[in-house]
């Protein structure tokens, strides 16, 4: 209904392009909303928000303009989930990610990934593959999906361990003392 009294009565099957404009705007207007309440709160409190791994998807489909969030104020990082076990659809949107082009002049961008067992081809030698690629990108590091990937029962997996021996391998820098 919002949609159709800022629009002159269109629906979005008669305009897509000022639906998805409209619903990006909306989502940032409600991030700006929480950005302000959590400042109000808790002004030191580090803000980010999980995001669909394909950019223009994320646009297209959920209003996720998330390469300006940083640089808007909205969020301080963004961690998009790049669930997959592909590793050269890993590296093209690694690469996009961090393109000049792309990449936030503020914040960081943490990258998601999810070592999943059920993958046919999800194996140790892969986790450590994206592990080495987020490091060698001006990434602010990496964000494990999920506890249970990595416990399962409460117990270290072997995806646990091989995290743990990469973090214990690198030296403890600026650019992943958050890690």
């Amino acid at each position: 209904k919002d949609f159709a009294n800022h629009n002159h009565d269109m629906t979005p099957s008669r305009s897509i392009t000022r639906w998805r404009r409209w619903r990006c705007n909306n989502v940032e207007r409600l991030l700006g909303e929480f950005r302000a309440a959590i400042r109000k709160t808790s002004p030191k409190t580090n803000i980010s928000a999980a995001t669909f791994a394909g950019y223009w998807t994320a646009v297209n489909a959920m209003g996720q303009r998330w390469f300006e969030w940083p640089d808007k104020d909205l969020v301080d990082d963004v961690v998009p989930m790049l669930y997959d076990n592909n590793m050269e659809r890993f590296e093209t949107r690694m690469k996009s990610y961090f393109s000049d082009q792309n990449r936030p002049k503020k914040g960081r961008i943490v990258v998601g990934i999810w070592p999943n067992k059920a993958w046919k081809n999800y194996d140790l030698d892969m986790l450590k593959a994206q592990l080495e690629m987020i490091d060698d990108y001006p990434s602010g590091g990496y964000a494990i999906f999920s506890y249970g990937a990595i416990f399962p029962k409460h117990e270290a997996n072997d995806f646990a361990k091989c995290i743990k021996e990469f973090n214990d391998a690198r030296p403890l820098t600026d650019k992943n003392k958050k890690r």
